[in-house]
């Protein structure tokens, strides 16, 4: 059975409704809502899920660690990508897939991986959010956080293990932090705002990183393309027409450190680009040094995040320049 109730709106002022239920094993579960009609919605949900469907709640024992596939070392949490788990059934990119391992054994299952997945509730993953604020980490992280173990939760949603997803609508609370200016940009990066930046930026690129160095080109490409590195770093030259009154290159497919060739990162990413003279100058001199120039060849066969070394020190110029 399922209620709803309005609390004191003083101690509730954001989320005053509360929805309560219990399941098969009639244990308690309290969900915050802010208006009326979202909790009776949900109540309904919960009815028609458990009473019109015929669908019958099976207390379950499997722990977060165990529905994906994790165990503990000793000294910290692995999961096994291989196999017909979780992270197979999400079919993410390997940059993707990634990204959720690590934050899965850095923060996820620290916290959660010892629990029942039916024994976790709303007001848990909001403790889960306001720790992971307390530990410093920024509110974009901590929503990444939330939204990846809404991912998880969702798809014991679907396989039966539980009636509601406790992740849902769940806000990252915000700190002091939040609130004060933004900092300046980082010693490694730059901004670049005006048409005099620009020139100034690809200038030196090309003249510091000239060939056989694949630097100048790289940058000045990214610069008037606006592709994602992986993007460039799949580039082939095949996919580049360097003639005619508007030449262009196809953007067809991204790189992964790991994976290689991998689809773009959506359908909207597969596309045709203009090439502007300053990119296709830079590309033409950086052909003719080119270790390889078949169309299926790589116009810059080198690896994700090769080319830090090389900004640091084009950063580090231009830094002088301007004293």
């Amino acid at each position: 059975m399922a209620t709803v109730k309005k609390m004191d709106e003083t101690k509730y002022p954001a989320r005053p409704w509360r929805l309560e239920w219990r399941d098969a094993e009639a244990k308690r579960h309290f969900e915050f809502f802010e208006f009326e009609r979202e909790a009776r919605s949900r109540r309904d949900e919960l009815g028609h899920r458990t009473k019109n469907l015929g669908e019958r709640f099976i207390p379950n024992k499997i722990t977060l660690a165990q529905f994906m596939g994790a165990k503990h070392s000793g000294t910290a949490w692995e999961i096994s990508l291989e196999g017909s788990g979780w992270f197979a059934r999400k079919g993410a990119k390997p940059s993707t897939r990634r990204a959720w391992e690590s934050n899965l054994c850095l923060h996820v299952l620290p916290h959660f991986g010892g629990w029942r997945i039916q024994g976790i509730s709303r007001p848990d993953v909001e403790d889960f959010a306001r720790k992971m604020r307390g530990k410093g980490l920024s509110a974009r992280t901590a929503r990444g956080l939330v939204g990846l173990l809404h991912l998880i939760l969702a798809d014991a949603m679907e396989r039966g293990i539980v009636l509601n997803n406790p992740a849902a609508h769940v806000k990252v609370p915000r700190v002091a932090e939040d609130h004060r200016p933004d900092e300046a940009p980082k010693r490694n990066s730059t901004i670049l705002e005006t048409e005099a930046q620009i020139q100034a930026f690809t200038k030196k690129a090309c003249d510091m990183l000239a060939p056989p160095k694949p630097w100048g080109a790289f940058f000045t490409l990214a610069v008037y393309s606006g592709l994602r590195e992986g993007e460039i770093l799949a580039l082939q030259w095949g996919d580049i027409n360097f003639d005619g009154k508007h030449p262009i290159l196809s953007v067809r497919r991204s790189w992964d450190r790991d994976g290689g060739y991998i689809l773009p990162k959506s359908k909207a990413a597969v596309r045709e680009v203009p090439l502007l003279p300053e990119a296709r100058r830079a590309l033409v001199e950086w052909r003719v040094a080119a270790p390889s120039k078949g169309p299926k060849d790589r116009v810059f066969p080198i690896g994700p995040g090769g080319y830090k070394r090389a900004l640091r020190g084009l950063l580090a110029a231009l830094r002088e320049e301007t004293k």
